[in-house]
């Protein structure tokens, strides 16, 4: 906000930058180790065979749900710091009023993958909808520079 309000862009976009890519060396490797890994985390943990084969495939979707949620944690807050609210409130109830029947429906359906499958792809969506309003109001070219440098990078090279 203190970047904003003194019209520094250039402070600004490094800091966010930095931090995206912070973000994602932090949150990148250890969601995918988790997911990946799941059932023999969960196998460690309870020592439990049954335990780990039953539930592994849910903190495989918890994980990478998580992922998103945390990669767009950034791109959020400088929509907030810069009073773009609104847009964040419609795209909240959007997914509200598409999530709400899709957990239900998944639930009865699928069961408890069905649930954390419907919360892995609303993170998703949420995740590339705050993505492109900040890069579309906020920090008009710096997109491909967020999807390469600060996302693109620590993925492929974790």
């Amino acid at each position: 906000t203190q970047l904003i309000t003194v019209g520094d862009m250039e402070g600004l976009k490094h800091i966010y930058h930095s931090g995206c890519q912070v973000m994602s060396v932090l949150i990148m490797p250890v969601s995918l180790f988790l997911a990946f890994f799941a059932e023999e985390i969960i196998l460690l943990w309870s020592q439990n065979p049954a335990v780990a084969a039953n539930t592994h495939s849910l903190i495989f979707f918890l994980s990478i749900s998580t992922m998103f949620y945390g990669l767009s944690h950034l791109p959020l807050s400088l929509q907030y710091a810069y009073g773009r609210t609104m847009p964040v409130f419609y795209i909240n109830a959007i997914l509200a009023v598409i999530i709400v029947p899709s957990l239900w429906v998944s639930a009865i359906t699928f069961g408890a993958v069905g649930v954390v499958v419907v919360s892995m792809a609303s993170n998703f969506i949420y995740f590339n909808m705050v993505v492109q309003l900040v890069h579309k109001f906020v920090l008009f070219q710096e997109k491909a520079q967020w999807y390469i440098k600060d996302v693109g990078y620590p993925f492929v090279f974790q």
